[in-house]
């Protein structure tokens, strides 16, 4: 052999290594990444709701945060302020669909960033004069619930109109990782400007974000979805149609009603967390900011493993379990003892395995439902989602503060956590748990 042919041979060799490694790395990342080039007006849809979902976080923490420790609120009244950031859902959803189907999608999302940066700017103004209390928490968190309402509808009703019908999963996954990373980056860094502007205060910059989404979502080009004006329905028809079309759909039927006896026990045990971390766990707001951001990082896999894990167990399994072994998940937070650094790191890990199955099951229903449903129709599906299941969080946000108050926060948060477990195993005796694949757009497909 020559000189440097050892040289050579290491370098075929080395280079040979390289490329498997780099072959490994590919697949996985194929594995764990959606699919790219869902286009330019996705991306910047995907950017505005990122960039907005996390300067959300800080008014989700800091609202919470003032109610139970600026103005020494109650288990009832943190329920109430709570109650109020949900109340939208109930009373809300419906028009908003209606408003989302008739109105272009782009306009009600620019629209609803400005007033949400509006509402949000009140909090800081009703502490430095002196007005801050319980009803005006109220008010703020209703009006922002109300903006995330019309939002949050017409972005998901927007997504089956930019993407390709068989792409719709990977656009549902990059949306569900972006909300897994505003839950990652957000409550972290909520929690440490919270400590140091305070809660009331903090809240402008996510009045920024709202700002900066809304001029991002002006740039978005949108197609008109135009109805013939023989299928135009009366406002009356327009209110329940979403609602009579999931009911109609055997698929679908079984999904919002797990979903709903689900959200009423996850709400419960939501409204009195935060008051439980304070009071029995003595976290403070740095503390429950980094905890939300360590228990996050399970939605990240969870969401890219979302088509993985329905080819592997069914759509149908995928969704069942996925929501029953997340609520169980809450079973950690009135069991865990010790010094509040072993209470941070069990209730962190176990809520992030929660999360990643929370997260797989609901890209599932998510795509299930843009699927299924006519895109006249996408506003008016979610919107009477929303209503049926998260519309009777209110019950859980309401009721959860209540019965802690009568019984305790432990054995309340005991209860919540069990309940929402076993409903969604009802799902096992429903049609969904035989439903393995997801079915073939009903929607004609149009791309940038």
């Amino acid at each position: 052999m020559y000189a440097g042919d050892d040289d050579a041979a290491r370098l075929v060799s080395e280079s040979g290594v390289r490329a498997a490694d780099q072959g490994v790395l590919r697949r996985w990342t194929a594995r764990l990444t959606p699919s790219a080039g869902l286009g330019p007006t996705f991306n910047r849809i995907w950017a505005a709701l990122t960039v907005s979902l996390i300067g959300s976080e800080i008014t989700a923490l800091a609202i919470p945060l003032i109610a139970a420790m600026s103005l020494h609120g109650s288990p009832f009244q943190v329920g109430l302020v709570a109650a109020a950031s949900s109340l939208p859902t109930l009373l809300l959803s419906l028009p908003a669909g209606v408003a989302v189907d008739m109105l272009p999608r782009r306009r009600v999302m620019v629209t609803t960033d400005i007033l949400s940066a509006v509402i949000v700017g009140v909090l800081p103004l009703a502490w430095i004069f002196d007005f801050l209390s319980i009803g005006v928490l109220c008010l703020v968190a209703f009006g922002v619930g109300a903006c995330a309402i019309c939002f949050e509808i017409a972005h998901y009703a927007f997504v089956p109109s930019v993407v390709t019908g068989d792409r719709v999963v990977d656009a549902n996954s990059r949306l569900q990782i972006s909300y897994s990373a505003a839950d990652f980056i957000g409550p972290g860094v909520a929690g440490a400007i919270i400590q140091v502007l305070t809660a009331p205060f903090a809240v402008v910059l996510d009045a920024l974000s709202f700002v900066f989404s809304a001029v991002l979502l002006g740039r978005v080009r949108e197609k008109p979805i135009r109805q013939p004006e023989e299928e135009r329905p009366t406002i009356r028809q327009a209110l329940s149609d979403g609602l009579r079309f999931l009911v109609g759909e055997p698929t679908l039927r079984p999904i919002i009603l797990l979903a709903g006896g689900t959200m009423i026990f996850n709400s419960a045990l939501a409204s009195v967390q935060v008051l439980y971390f304070i009071r029995e766990l003595g976290f403070g707001a740095l503390a429950i900011g980094a905890l939300f951001t360590v228990a996050s990082v399970g939605a990240i896999p969870g969401a890219a493993l979302a088509k993985w894990s329905g080819k592997r167990f069914g759509v149908g399994v995928t969704i069942i379990g996925g929501w029953a072994l997340s609520s169980l998940s809450g079973v950690a937070i009135p069991l865990v003892g010790g010094s509040r650094v072993l209470a941070f790191v069990v209730l962190g890990l176990t809520f992030a395995a929660g999360a990643a199955v929370f997260t797989a099951a609901n890209v599932q229903q998510w795509t299930l439902r843009q699927l299924l449903a006519p895109q006249s129709l996408g506003g008016r599906v979610t919107a009477g989602y929303r209503f049926a299941v998260q519309g009777v969080g209110v019950i859980g946000t309401a009721g959860g503060g209540y019965l802690a108050g009568v019984i305790g926060m432990r054995p309340a948060l005991i209860i919540y956590a069990i309940g929402g477990a076993l409903v969604p195993l009802l799902g096992f005796l429903t049609p969904l748990r035989r439903v393995m694949t997801l079915p073939p757009s009903v929607n004609p497909t149009t791309d940038d």
